[in-house]
């Protein structure tokens, strides 16, 4: 039982501290004892084990089995269970009946006997919500598991959960033992003791988390590229948890980003792991569990210098960690913030010149301005201003010889696609950026074409009055115009890769185009008709290739997607119907993918 349970009804209860050194020994008797009777060993924790036994006719798996439990309890005093059978899944199920101090073996003959009566949830993976959807389905126990059709499960579950749930109620695994197993992502979770009172503690704590996954990182001599930060919240209408200070009922909600450079340092897991945190918009007293994993893992090489390192430094160093003084410091009195020009106040270049590291920066000609061109607009404007101004320079001159000598179709969407990149840096600038005075912000030439080319995700966050100001700075025109009637009818009634073709060649998101032409997207069609039976079909049909397609790459365009969708379904049944039938896919696959589910 919990500790807290067992003081309140023992109260002269003695409880032992860790002994981890303790822990420590025993775990390495008990790896020697399992090397010496097995090759194949693979490690699941300190006191639990995989092996693969090859068996000659007169071996009996059970009597190596006793052999080995009899060794491991001589030599540490310690119990030990084991669980056997033909795959890895029924040897953990096995173990599981084992326990405590036993054994259990599984033979061929009888695998759907033992499975028949097994609950879904002692099944690998199964969590509360697969077991929740299932029970709706009346599904408790393997054998009723069995009578579904895998068609069935992989369109209610996802297909990844669906194929291994129809395999496990078989006691299908074709997972194999590997002695030495290749390490894909490295991290640190917390889920017991989360409790903030405000941001200063989430900020504290998320400093620590990075801290320690740069030691694991340091530590394996790797770096990553991909960053997943995962946060655990108190669902709504929860009590407290039964194991004092644990997570309790939760929702999970997670976002990964993927950045240019590897990186495992300290200062810059926490910039992206406090941006990212804060972008989930929580309040910070519900959140009982915080998690953070690095994937997409290299060798890290101290001795690697050069551009890729200096790539990095500029990516996720401040200037001010670096020792130089802020550029609003820095400047003279006789200059405020709205009359200097962005990167051009004299006292700020000297004062960084005297910093001492301006001679660490590299020569503009070494820096990959493909990657500076995709930067988040806040790590741009930190380069901009080392620079001096100077990249946003080179990149609006690349862009005029692109204009230039633009002479098909496909180079006028690349520009049209750079235009846009270097609007939505616009609507983000700092004031310090920006520039300027509100007459200047307000220019036609930082404006957008349409409301098209807004990056609507940052809009819906700025303050209502900074909100309305934008919009009315945009022209009446949208983008609708660029698809005839005619067009647009054929792409209804059409088969849904003319979709596709036609985002290719605008070179747009789908969250884009329906914000743009949410008007057009409600046809005066019968819903009765078969007209609308086939636009609805292949509606849905887009939008689950279109799921399948960004669900690893891009997760905040299917948000921004179904957030707009439950949006504008008020208006249009079309969009209704489209966002009620294709939202549990989305979640199916959010939860396969990811783990828990959207919260639109």
């Amino acid at each position: 039982m919990f500790v807290r349970d067992a003081k309140a009804r023992c109260p002269h209860l003695i409880i032992f501290p860790y002994d981890f050194s303790a822990y420590e020994e025993v775990a390495d008797q008990f790896y020697s004892i399992l090397h010496k009777h097995c090759k194949k060993v693979q490690a699941v924790s300190c006191d639990e084990a995989f092996l693969a036994v090859s068996l000659s006719l007169n071996d009996n798996p059970e009597n190596i089995a006793e052999i080995i439990r009899k060794e491991i309890f001589e030599t540490t005093r310690c119990t030990a269970s084991a669980g056997i059978g033909e795959n890895m899944l029924l040897a953990r199920l096995a173990t599981k009946s084992a326990k405590p101090n036993g054994q259990c073996f599984i033979p061929l003959d009888k695998v759907n006997e033992y499975l028949d009566k097994l609950p879904i949830s002692a099944l690998p993976g199964v969590g509360y919500n697969v077991e929740e959807k299932l029970r709706m389905k009346e599904v408790e126990t393997c054998g009723q598991l069995r009578t579904i059709s895998k068609d069935v499960l992989q369109k209610d579950l996802g297909s990844k959960m669906g194929d291994m749930l129809w395999n496990y109620c078989r006691g299908i695994d074709h997972s194999a033992v590997e002695a030495v197993q290749e390490t894909k992502s490295i991290g640190a979770e917390v889920n017991w003791g989360v409790r903030f009172k405000d941001s200063k503690d989430s900020e504290n704590f998320l400093m620590n988390l990075c801290k320690e996954v740069s030691l694991r990182l340091h530590g394996c001599g790797v770096q990553g590229r991909t960053i997943t930060l995962k946060v655990k919240v108190r669902k709504k209408g929860a009590g407290e948890p039964v194991k004092y200070m644990g997570c309790g009922d939760c929702e999970t909600i997670s976002r990964s980003l993927t950045v240019p450079g590897a990186i495992n340092d300290v200062d810059s897991l926490h910039r992206i792991a406090k941006q990212t945190f804060a972008s989930f918009h929580l309040d910070v007293k519900e959140v009982r569990g915080v998690g953070l994993k690095l994937s997409r893992l290299e060798l890290a090489n101290p001795s690697r210098k050069g551009i890729e390192e200096s790539r990095l430094e500029l990516l996720f160093s401040s200037a001010t960690r670096k020792g130089k003084q802020p550029v609003e410091q820095s400047c003279s009195t006789n200059h405020s913030r709205e009359d200097a020009p962005s990167g051009a106040c004299p006292s700020s270049s000297s004062a960084v010149s005297q910093g001492s590291n301006i001679s660490e920066l590299p020569p503009l000609s070494h820096i990959d301005l493909d990657v500076v061109r995709n930067l988040p607009p806040e790590i741009f404007l930190e380069m901009n201003g080392l620079y001096k101004g100077e990249l946003r320079k080179i990149l609006e001159s690349q862009q005029q010889e692109k204009e230039y000598n633009s002479e098909s179709v496909e180079r006028k969407d690349c520009r049209q696609q750079d235009q846009e990149i270097s609007t939505r840096m616009q609507l983000v600038l700092e004031p310090s950026e920006a520039s300027c005075s509100k007459s200047n912000y307000c220019k036609s030439d930082l404006m957008p074409g349409s409301l098209s080319q807004v990056d609507f995700s940052i809009l819906e966050n700025l303050p209502d009055e900074v909100r309305t100001d934008i919009l009315k700075q945009l022209p009446p025109h949208r983008v609708e115009n660029q698809f005839s009637e005619s067009s647009k009818s054929n792409l209804s009634l059409g088969s849904h890769s003319k979709w596709f073709e036609m985002l290719r060649v605008q070179n747009c998101l789908l969250s884009e185009f329906l914000l743009s032409n949410a008007t057009f997207l409600t046809p005066n069609i019968n819903p009765s008709s078969e007209e609308w039976d086939a636009i609805v079909v292949n509606s849905c049909e887009f939008m689950k290739e279109y799921i399948r397609q960004k669900i690893e790459s891009d997760i905040e365009e299917l948000y921004n997607c179904f957030r707009l969708l439950k949006r504008l379904s008020s208006k249009s049944s079309l969009l209704l119907e489209l966002y009620d039938r294709t939202l549990p896919l989305l979640q199916a696959s959010i939860g396969e993918h990811y783990g828990g589910k959207l919260h639109l």
